[in-house]
């Protein structure tokens, strides 16, 4: 019966359009203590109207990865411990609501083939962005999630400026409390909640702006429309919260509220700090807006400045068509954060900086060119770029991540940029995106990773890596990236052994 609903039967709950390139379900049962299950072979599956029950597809189910076979995961080994199969129906692009069923089997939930079910998913994705920011109040008829005002000095919360800063021991919480001055930072609130551990409001917080900022800069016309019922975009003038002339686009509007808390935080010289932490996680039974710890801003520190001055610029560049005004003061913040970032990295022993800092100052000086027009940027850039060395890869673990720098560079202008640098950059995502498509083949469930080391710990079956692959379809037109960022979006969706999607609001 294909209203059978089996767990054994997993699909993605975000649906597909029409012409994606891949469309696929998957079959599998772990059995508990009774241990993997194989299926016998020559096993068919249908797709099916989800009302009617009308066959529209059939196809065959094939083995993706044997229980006793090892993944190319870290640790090495069969992380699913039973039998994974594959169905295939990529050819399907009739439009409708529809189930996949296995003759003896049972049936997956629905899922949608329609024009553009990625919309929704996204809006709803910043939506739930929108949910985790600090030091407002939250609910109708913005959202349905209800928070009051939290973690805002005018409430009473306490928030110190620390001697404390994040490169002398990134994780050393309580260093921050035993480092605390009695200087009162005012402007020490907003940014967004990190996950459930809500005090830490961090600088690399802002690698969430970029992406955004990406896909703005990339598709304006259809970012530059897209609408979440987000309210009026605010700002900090001399203290206070004034709103911004005229209408931002919601990707703009919520990159703001990302960057407005370190631009807050910047110190008159420019310098810029890792942002707001609590001397511990929150205490077991508070909740944000009765929390009873003090926090602490670190020390301003060359690699937030870096990151916060790459962020700033790119920012500056794509609201100048909206609000001048708000682009002149972003442009300004960004440069003096750049120019204490260059004062301080001429005097340092660079050996004993963290890499991030190193590819950081690479990214800002990509944006800072961009949108200057200045040249010093470009030699700064090329201090420290791979993209000079054939042999180096964008992503080494713990010696350089410059992904983010090296797709920067290729979408400068012509006159800005240097075409055998670009070239690299183009290969070397190329490089990347292979490599994650080529992963993707050693496990059962077709995960793609672009950092092939990293523990299962780590976001692995939550965050669909698919940036550099997106990247290299973008550059190339290549669809196998196109197919491999659609797959890697279908574990999070729901195609898990589970059945359930990683995100609050998508799907059944």
């Amino acid at each position: 019966d294909p209203n059978d609903l089996s767990e054994a039967v997993h699909v993605s709950q975000i649906g597909y359009r029409a012409d994606d390139p891949i469309k696929q379900a998957f079959l599998s049962v772990w059995l508990g203590t009774g241990g993997a299950y194989r299926y016998p072979d020559g096993l068919r599956f249908r797709v099916v109207d989800d009302k009617t029950a009308e066959q529209v597809y059939e196809g065959r189910v094939v083995l993706s990865k044997e229980a006793s076979e090892s993944e190319k995961i870290t640790p090495p080994r069969n992380h699913s411990q039973t039998s994974v199969y594959r169905m295939d129906f990529s050819d399907l692009q009739k439009p409708g609501r529809y189930r996949v069923v296995v003759d003896k089997v049972g049936s997956s939930v629905p899922f949608e083939i329609g024009a553009n079910p990625w919309k929704g998913v996204f809006a709803v994705q910043m939506k739930g962005l929108y949910n985790h920011r600090s030091g407002v109040q939250l609910g109708p008829p913005h959202t349905t999630f209800r928070q009051p005002r939290d973690m805002h000095p005018a409430d009473g919360q306490e928030v110190w400026q620390s001697t404390w800063s994040v490169l002398d021991k990134a994780e050393a919480f309580e260093e921050l409390a035993t480092h605390a001055t009695r200087e009162a930072v005012p402007q020490g609130w907003g940014g967004y909640h990190d996950a459930g551990d809500w005090n830490p409001r961090r600088v690399t917080h802002l690698r969430v702006a970029m992406a955004h900022l990406e896909l703005l800069d990339l598709f304006p016309a259809f970012h530059g429309k897209l609408a979440w019922n987000l309210p009026a975009a605010t700002f900090t003038r001399n203290g206070r919260e004034v709103p911004v002339k005229g209408s931002l686009p919601d990707t703009l509007n919520e990159a703001l509220w990302g960057l407005e808390i370190h631009r807050r935080l910047q110190k008159p010289n420019g310098s810029v700090t890792n942002g707001i932490e609590s001397p511990g996680d929150p205490i077991d039974g508070e909740v944000s807006w009765l929390q009873s710890m003090p926090l602490y801003v670190y020390a301003p520190d060359v690699w937030s400045s870096y990151v916060y001055a790459g962020a700033a610029a790119r920012f500056a560049r794509l609201v100048q068509r909206y609000s001048p005004e708000l682009s002149r003061i972003y442009q300004a913040s960004a440069l003096k954060a750049m120019d204490w970032a260059e004062a301080d990295w001429a005097k340092r022993d660079r050996s004993k900086l963290r890499s991030e800092a190193t590819d950081d100052r690479n990214l800002a000086a990509v944006e800072l060119l961009r949108l200057t027009k200045d040249r010093k940027w470009h030699a700064v850039f090329l201090e420290n770029t791979v993209l000079n060395d054939p042999s180096k890869r964008l992503f080494a673990y713990r010696v350089n991540n410059q992904r983010d720098a090296a797709f920067a560079y290729t979408q400068l202008p012509a006159s800005l940029s240097d075409p055998t640098i670009r070239r690299n950059a183009v290969a070397k995502i190329r490089e990347d995106a292979d490599g994650a498509l080529e992963y993707a083949k050693g496990n059962g469930f077709g995960i793609l990773q672009q950092d092939h080391d990293r523990p299962i710990i780590l976001g692995y079956y939550s965050v669909p890596d698919a940036v550099q692959v997106c990247r290299a379809h973008l550059l190339t037109g290549e669809r196998k990236y196109l197919a491999g960022a659609v797959q890697a979006t279908q574990f999070a969706g729901g195609a898990n052994p589970m059945n359930m999607t990683h995100t609050t609001g998508v799907g059944s």
